[in-house]
Formats: C-alpha cells, structure tokens, sequence
C-alpha cells in the first residue's frame, strides 16, 4: 500500500474516533504487502458516548 494512502485511512480514523492510539500490524507493518493483501489496523478508543458499532459506521461511512 502506497503512504499516501494509508495516511488517509489513519486521518480518517482519527477525525472519526479520536483514538489514543492506531496500530498498524500485519504484512503492512512487515512491509510485505502483496496484491490481495488488507490493511490490519487495531484502533485504541477508550469507552465513551458511542457504541464500537457506531463508531466502526462512522470510520467506514466518512468521506
């Protein structure tokens, strides 16, 4: 995956979730992503007002 684009994903989460913290793992973090690779983000966010649900809806449905 090209930076720019990751960059995006995490802005977006981050615009979205205000997380204490993003991880990236996987092949991405290994730097051996392949063609029919994903992108393994874990999203750090304390309990507060919204559900995971909502918030998860809230990351994907950002544009």
């Amino acid at each position: 995956m090209k930076p720019p684009v990751l960059d995006t994903i995490i802005e977006r989460i981050v615009e979205v979730a205000d997380p204490e913290r993003t991880i990236l793992f996987g092949s991405g973090a290994r730097d051996e992503m392949g063609p029919h690779s994903d992108l393994d983000l874990l999203v750090v966010k304390e309990t507060g007002e919204r559900s995971r649900g909502h918030l998860v809806e809230e990351i994907y449905s950002i544009e």
